[in-house]
């Protein structure tokens, strides 16, 4: 079949280019995973056309679908940070991967440095003045503020946790929930930024 042909053209190093070894490893990997339902081999042609260009885009998103049907977290963690590294997304794309990698941080390898870092990211791509909630689910905002002031308390940066607070506050149309939050900034600052 099809599969045979392409792993002949390889052996024969028929496909001498770079650019046709990736287009070979590519149309492995699509042929194993949508026509022969073979994860493994596709995984190992995914990955073969990532060794011959690590930022093509077809080749990280299978990876990435192939990972997180598998569970394995920190092999999707890789692919996710490449995809951020790979510049070929848009602002939309780029905030589902960076909340995608966020939550991984948070939940799975409790990287609180590295959280932060992907949380801040989610909070600068999502949409300026994007509610805190929308029909009582958290929008991207809620969740990387929510996560962010957990994160900023554990880590004691009551500097950016104030900061944060502060565009909460904006977010924030109920009046006892505004109150509550000024009476937060105002402890913090009390308590932890006296000296600073």
């Amino acid at each position: 079949g099809l599969a045979e042909a392409y792993e002949r053209e390889l052996r024969m190093q028929v496909a001498h280019t770079k650019e046709r070894r990736l287009e070979v490893f590519k149309g492995i990997g699509r042929l194993w995973q949508s026509e022969l339902d073979d994860v493994f081999n596709a995984q190992s042609a995914w990955e073969r056309a990532r060794n011959e260009e690590p930022f093509d885009r077809e080749a990280l998103d299978a990876l990435r679908a192939i990972h997180e049907q598998q569970g394995n977290d920190s092999a999707r963690a890789e692919i996710l940070e490449s995809q951020i590294a790979s510049e070929q997304y848009g602002r939309a794309e780029q905030l589902a991967i960076w909340r995608d990698l966020a939550e991984i941080r948070t939940d799975v390898f409790n990287d609180q440095p590295g959280a932060i870092e992907a949380w801040r990211a989610v909070l600068a791509l999502a949409p300026e003045g994007a509610p805190m909630a929308r029909a009582h689910e958290l929008t991207a905002t809620g969740h990387a503020i929510r996560n962010l002031e957990v994160l900023y308390e554990n880590t004691q940066r009551w500097q950016d946790l104030v900061e944060l607070y502060e565009r909460k506050l904006a977010l924030i149309e109920d009046d006892g929930t505004r109150i509550e939050t000024w009476l937060h900034v105002g402890t913090i600052q009390q308590d932890n930024l006296r000296n600073t």
